[in-house]
């Protein structure tokens, strides 16, 4: 009998877990629905899916068909993008030039033109597979001005082991241990692109970004706008203060802010996550 009556409290509590799911899930489409650019039907489906799935997708977004590998990662970066609208800025110049390090799928570019149709984009996406689906999905749109270039940026222009994940996980392997996917990409050296004023520079590179931005920094002068998630895995050595400093020599105060809870309690080490934290710098002027 007890047995049967813990069987049936499980469910119970599952049962409640998932109808207190749909409707916080219900709740937030109602109050984000004019941001979110998908319909109900739309949404809750994606909603079903884990952060681990991985398999491809697609659904109607802003009226036009996105393609896509992870629901879980796409719901999550159109509300960073489209709800919270963590690029937004302002520009008084009619195209102002932008710079995308870890272009993705293609929402932020979506969302810069969204903001400012006339912008020129230059976008920059490691991931071969990734890439596909960033042109495909920029494709719907008769936007002009975009460049889109499948490369990863670096410190120098090579070619360089790239281990995907097949969403927006896929990083740079500085290991010497390879993985049975990994591939070798060519390299940009960002540097090359910033001797001119950037109104806005984004750079989500998955832990390449302190490399990257120790051999432009001096050129950050030229940057208007900046946007650094900043990635540390629990080995590795913190190197924010270095960031934090070339940032604020080039003439920008910033905001930090957490990207992802990975350490519930710190103290006690409880990596909640791969990376040891992720943090959104935003830099401004």
């Amino acid at each position: 009998m007890n047995n049967l009556r813990n069987v049936k409290n499980t469910n119970l509590r599952r049962y409640l877990s998932k109808g207190n799911r749909f409707i916080s899930s219900n709740i937030y489409y109602s109050k984000s629905k004019n941001k979110l650019h998908l319909s109900r039907r739309d949404y809750n489906k994606l909603s079903q899916f884990d952060k681990n799935y991985r398999g491809l997708q697609s659904c109607i977004f802003n009226s036009h068909k996105a393609y896509f590998n992870s629901p879980f990662w796409f719901l999550h970066s159109v509300n960073e993008i489209f709800v919270e609208e963590v690029y937004r800025f302002a520009s008084e110049k009619e195209k102002p030039v932008i710079i995308d390090c870890g272009a993705n799928i293609g929402l932020s570019i979506l969302y810069f033109k969204e903001i400012n149709k006339n912008s020129k984009i230059i976008a920059f996406e490691a991931d071969p597979l990734v890439f596909e689906q960033l042109v495909s999905n920029i494709s719907e749109y008769n936007y002009e001005n975009i460049e889109l270039i499948n490369a990863a940026v670096w410190n120098t222009e090579t070619k360089i082991v790239f281990t995907p994940e097949g969403s927006v996980g896929g990083k740079i392997n500085f290991n010497e241990d390879k993985n049975s996917n990994d591939t070798e990409i060519p390299t940009i050296r960002l540097r090359n692109y910033l001797s001119e004023e950037i109104d806005f520079l984004k750079i989500d590179i998955e832990g390449a970004e302190y490399e990257v931005l120790k051999d432009c920094s001096d050129l950050l002068i030229n940057v208007k706008n900046l946007f650094i998630e900043y990635h540390v895995l629990p080995d590795e050595e913190q190197y924010l203060h270095e960031i934090l400093n070339w940032v604020n020599a080039a003439g920008f105060k910033y905001y930090l802010r957490e990207a992802w809870n990975n350490m519930t309690y710190p103290y006690l080490k409880s990596y909640n996550d791969y990376y040891q934290m992720q943090l959104n710098i935003f830099c401004y002027k």
